[in-house]
């Protein structure tokens, strides 16, 4: 005697009824390009599969903050081809890195966090936040020093401390009276002011986030 038919589901139905795998896509991918950033080696390296200490990740941004304004500092058209391609790439590494780190606190993707969508302080991670927007700054503005070629006429301006961080700091307030002449230093300022807003916006959240909220006399609005 042979058993019933049982109802298979066909692709098509299958397909229709599939819950959402945005949210988890994005989550492994992140999480995948997280670990070849250098706070994901060096977390790996230091940590393996054990929780991250704050103390690290404090040092961590700390240490790259003062990196990064060394970098803009001594950086110049002068300096030898190696050490200008070594702070080019670590720029852009570094910079990779923080826009990753805050996608992944945005989706809640820390794999290494006991309580998901949690944080140590909510001020501290403000505070983080400021420096990660600093650091792109000087990073940028390093950057744009290297390639101050690249801004035609403007050239030896950017090539200065001075202009340079001038440049960047208009650049991040999405405002900018100098214009790059190639197509790389057109696409690195494309690209410098997408983030810009990207960051802005995450700095702005964590604010907000501090702000104490009012308390109305009116019971309607309870």
């Amino acid at each position: 005697m042979t058993e019933p038919t049982k109802n298979v589901p066909t692709p098509a139905a299958t397909w229709r009824t599939a819950d959402s795998f945005v949210v988890s896509a994005a989550t492994n991918v992140f999480e995948r390009v997280y670990s070849l950033t250098p706070f994901g080696i060096a977390e790996r390296v230091v940590f393996g599969s054990k929780p991250t200490s704050y103390f690290f990740v404090d040092a961590w941004v700390l240490v790259h903050m003062v990196l990064s304004i060394i970098a803009w500092s001594i950086v110049s058209p002068g300096m030898g081809g190696f050490w200008q391609g070594v702070i080019f790439i670590y720029a852009c590494w570094r910079v990779f890195e923080i826009c990753i780190y805050n996608m992944r606190q945005m989706l809640g993707a820390h794999s290494k966090i006991p309580v998901p969508n949690t944080v140590r302080s909510k001020r501290r991670s403000f505070l983080l936040a400021l420096l990660n927007y600093a650091e792109v700054l000087f990073w940028f503005a390093a950057v744009y020093r290297v390639l101050a070629p690249s801004f035609g006429s403007n050239s030896e301006f950017v090539s200065t401390a001075t202009g340079s961080f001038y440049f960047s700091i208009l650049t991040m307030a999405t405002y900018g009276d100098i214009t790059p002449k190639t197509t790389v230093a057109q696409w690195l300022v494309a690209v410098h002011l997408v983030i810009s807003l990207f960051i802005t916006l995450g700095v702005l959240a964590r604010f907000v986030s501090l702000l104490p909220r009012p308390k109305s006399l009116d019971n309607a609005e309870d």
